[in-house]
């Protein structure tokens, strides 16, 4: 039986964990706080769990949050150029997604992992996973990486992300300031997630799957110092006056948000605001006695904040990287397997994610390709184009062609 060892209970190496086990694997699992603190951890940045990511769970039976979180199928998108009237439109989705906290997820996932659990399709029953709370060191991680089949780090801060380098050929992003919060709102499922994007920034506000319950998130991003930046120098200021500060922030620029914004938050830890900087890394970590490890998701893929794509990412990336494990049996993980690893996920989703992240970025840069507002404007009028636009938040690559090549672009226009 191989051992693998996961450093870091994020999104991805949890998934992966569960997965190895489903396989046989003895697993590892390493992580500097238990459930009960990651239930009361600082809320983490929002992110959609795509169809194809909820499916992922839901092949781990990890998916335990079914009847009580939200299933969003409605996307109201609104385009706001300065020059121009709103383009906006609902896309309709085939398959609903699900919006959770992951701080609930993960507190339930890091329990589960170690509980007595059956295999799939009839497998014997396996035995429970190991994990060991505490953090790493680099020293300890030198040792772990000779003694486990497979070493694959999973938390991105701290000392560890240091022995990931950056990798300048991979498309990456520009800085972004995020202020999001979460108020109560029980009635939030009802809802739609509502995306503007906009030269002065990008807006969401969709309900989400708390500790407490259903309520209604919403995030800002900007570039530092933009309009929405709602940071400021110096040390956080509470809660509530973040909020106050984003309530003034749309007031000029989008004054149909402050309604978003109305009511109270949902505890005193329903506020974050992070600078975030995109960056894609390569796959092996070198450690200094020359051992190698294996970086996942925001180790080596930090997405770019505006297209909510993160939490979706990390589940695809755990469950390529489980099958690229499976198939690569009894061989060693070597410097060439690891990259091999990597570059299976990269070319089959994270290439998509970075490139469509980068388009709807870079629109606002100058002006917004003719044939970009020809496809925005026919999603306005025609369903089938409004749900293929929001069809490819799960499956980005289904609509690049179209926002990258004109000729398709005005193809599938006249086809209208």
């Amino acid at each position: 039986m191989r051992k693998i060892l996961i450093v870091g209970a994020s999104q991805a190496g949890l998934h992966l964990a569960h997965g190895l086990l489903d396989y046989g694997y003895d697993v590892t699992l390493m992580t500097s706080r238990d459930s009960k603190e990651t239930w009361d951890f600082e809320t983490p940045l929002l992110g959609f769990s795509l169809p194809r990511a909820d499916a992922a769970e839901a092949s781990r039976g990890l998916n335990f949050w079914d009847a009580t979180a939200p299933r969003i199928d409605n996307v109201h998108m609104s385009f706001r150029p300065d020059s121009s009237d709103p383009i906006e439109f609902t896309g309709q989705l085939s398959t609903p997604f699900s919006m959770i906290d992951t701080r609930v997820k993960r507190s339930y996932w890091l329990d589960y992992f170690e509980d007595e659990i059956k295999g799939h399709a009839g497998r014997k029953e396996k035995r429970a996973g190991k994990l060991v709370i505490r953090g790493v060191t680099t020293q300890e991680l030198e040792y772990f990486a000779k003694m486990f089949d497979l070493v694959v780090v999973a938390v991105g801060g701290g000392e560890l992300g240091q022995f990931f380098d950056p990798e300048p050929s991979r498309l990456a992003g520009t800085p972004r300031v995020v202020t999001q919060v979460l108020i109560e709102d029980e009635h939030a499922s009802a809802e739609p997630v509502r995306v503007i994007t906009a030269p002065y920034g990008e807006i969401f506000a969709t309900p989400v799957l708390t500790q407490h319950g259903i309520a209604r998130g919403v995030f800002f991003a900007s570039a530092p110092g933009g309009p929405l930046d709602c940071s400021e120098e110096g040390r956080p200021p509470g809660a509530g006056l973040v909020l106050d500060r984003m309530r003034k922030k749309v007031t000029s620029q989008a004054p149909d948000v402050v309604e978003w914004l109305d009511g109270d938050l949902v505890d005193g830890r329903s506020v974050t605001t992070r600078r975030v900087t995109p960056v894609v890394r390569r796959p092996v970590g070198v450690l200094p006695n020359g051992g190698k490890v294996l970086g996942i998701g925001d180790v080596l893929c930090r997405s770019d904040p505006i297209t909510g794509r993160e939490i979706s990412d990390e589940t695809l990336a755990a469950e390529i990287y489980l099958e690229a494990i499976i198939e690569h049996g009894d061989r060693p993980f070597d410097e060439a397997a690891i990259n091999s690893i990597f570059e299976r996920y990269y070319k089959s989703n994270g290439w998509a994610s970075a490139r469509f992240s980068e388009l709807v970025r870079t629109w606002w840069d100058g002006e917004t390709p003719e044939h970009v507002m020809a496809l925005l404007g026919a999603a306005q009028q025609h369903q089938m184009v409004a749900n293929q636009y929001v069809e490819s938040f799960d499956n980005p690559g289904n609509f690049i062609d179209l926002l990258e090549n004109p000729e398709k672009a005005y193809a599938l226009l006249n086809t209208l």
